[in-house]
């Protein structure tokens, strides 16, 4: 890693990332709610990937985003 790289899960990238959101304006509930399903459902397929579907609420999610303005 670079000195001028930043670990994406540091606490340093993710205040990095919240200004540059804050510059695009606010996020939508439907995309934030969306975000946070997905990465639920990311975790329940790494913890157990086998035999597990992804949940309804994950496609429900990215439907309200895909259909909102």
């Amino acid at each position: 890693m670079s000195d001028d790289a930043l670990d994406i899960n540091s606490s340093q990238s993710w205040s990095y990332a919240r200004r540059y959101a804050n510059l695009m304006g606010p996020v939508p509930s439907s995309v934030s709610g969306a975000v946070r399903v997905l990465w639920e459902a990311q975790a329940m397929l790494n913890r157990s990937p086998e035999g597990t579907e992804i949940p309804s609420a994950a496609f429900r999610s990215v439907r309200r985003v895909e259909r909102s303005a």
